[in-house]
Order: structure tokens, then C-alpha cells, then sequence
């Protein structure tokens, strides 16, 4: 018995957001996330980023036709569409900054530190949400909570929690020690093959 994160799921899991609250999934995250956030940066559509405010994605080709057409095996190139994921964008593919996803950070490290006045969801659930679901019969903690990857640091305040993801030509990683109250944050424009690991944001977070 294993964890496995499933993107499948998550795009479910937004089409049962959208029929509970009787609007598209979109729809509910910017009424009622993002909008009492102060996240203005962050749109679906690439169409919604102001002029000059979208990076330009590089995609490495191997001819698996994720570059788009025209593109030469084993040479980087400027991306030539932007993913468009439909009824499945409870998965991602959001559109933000590294400003928005700073108020993000905080608001999920008030599970640490509870605001006089909550947010959108209480500390009680941010903190819920970041912790690991399940203990597996060798004793080892399940390494997802809701949609987190979390892993035990030993630290008296918990968990480390962290996700990524990436579409053709862009990646992004979050990840946050909840015994520092700090977030790294990380936006590139880069090849969907290149990685990121997370050990990398780890020690990055330890020497902050």
C-alpha cells in the first residue's frame, strides 16, 4: 500500500465543487478565495494576464508533439499554444504571480499562527488539510494530506508541506515549513522535463 497523487481526482474533485455550489468551479475559487485574498494576479485564461505581464514558456521537444507543430526533436523553443484544461482545471493550470502566491502562503500558515479575523477557511481546517491522512501498517504517515504532499521534519509544529506541477513550458512549486512559518515560492518559464526537486526547496527553506 502506497500514496499516489492523482490528477484525475483533483479535476473530479472540481467538478463536484462546481455542482455543489452551482457554478463553475472557477467561479467559486475567485469568490471565495481569491477575491477575499487579494489575489488579482492570478486568472485562468491567458487571455485575462495583462499585456506584457505573461512570461514566455520554453518547451523542450521529443517529438511527442507537446511543443506544438513545427517543432524539432531535441531542440528548446518558445512554447506556440497555452493549455487549456475545460471541465478538468480543478488540476490547475491557474495563471499567477509570485506576489499572489505569497498572500497564498500566508494564508495556509495560519494553521500555525490563527489571525484575529480568519480567512476564508479556519486554521483549524488549513491545519487539517496539511496533514497527513492516513498511517500505513509499516508505521510511516501517509504523504499526502488535502492535495499536499507532507512529510514529518521532526519539528515540534509539524509538518513540512509542499506541490508543484507544471503545464507545457511553465512550472511552479510551493512549499512551507510550518515550524519556521516560512514559503518558498517558485515560477519558471522552463522545460516541462527539466525538474525541480523538492529536496533542492528543502534546503533552501532549512538555510533561510
Amino acid at each position: 500500500t502506497k500514496p499516489v497523487y492523482s490528477h484525475y481526482a483533483m479535476a473530479t474533485a472540481g467538478l463536484v465543487v462546481g455542482h455543489a455550489s452551482g457554478r463553475r468551479y472557477r467561479d467559486q475559487l475567485d469568490a471565495q478565495l481569491f477575491g477575499p485574498l487579494g489575489m488579482q494576479s492570478t486568472v485562468w485564461d491567458d487571455t485575462a494576464v495583462p499585456a506584457g505581464h505573461l512570461a514566455k514558456g520554453y518547451c523542450y521537444s521529443d517529438n511527442d508533439g507537446d511543443c506544438g507543430p513545427g517543432a524539432v526533436a531535441g531542440s528548446t523553443m518558445p512554447i506556440t499554444y497555452q493549455w487549456q484544461l475545460g471541465d478538468a482545471e480543478g488540476m490547475g493550470g491557474l495563471y499567477s504571480s509570485v506576489a499572489d502566491l505569497a498572500r497564498y502562503a500566508a494564508f495556509e500558515l495560519e494553521s500555525v499562527s490563527p489571525p484575529a479575523t480568519p480567512g476564508p477557511l479556519s486554521p483549524s481546517s488549513l491545519l487539517e488539510s496539511q496533514t497527513p491522512a492516513i498511517v500505513l501498517p509499516n508505521g510511516q504517515t501517509d504523504r499526502y494530506g488535502v492535495n499536499w504532499a507532507v512529510y514529518d521534519n521532526g519539528a515540534p509544529t509539524g509538518y513540512v508541506f509542499w506541490h508543484n506541477g507544471l503545464v507545457s513550458g511553465y512550472r511552479a512549486a510551493l512549499e512551507a515549513r510550518r515550524d519556521y512559518g516560512i514559503a518558498g515560492i517558485a515560477l519558471l518559464a522552463a522545460d516541462p522535463q527539466q525538474t525541480m526537486p523538492e529536496e533542492t526547496d528543502s534546503q533552501e527553506l532549512d538555510s533561510a
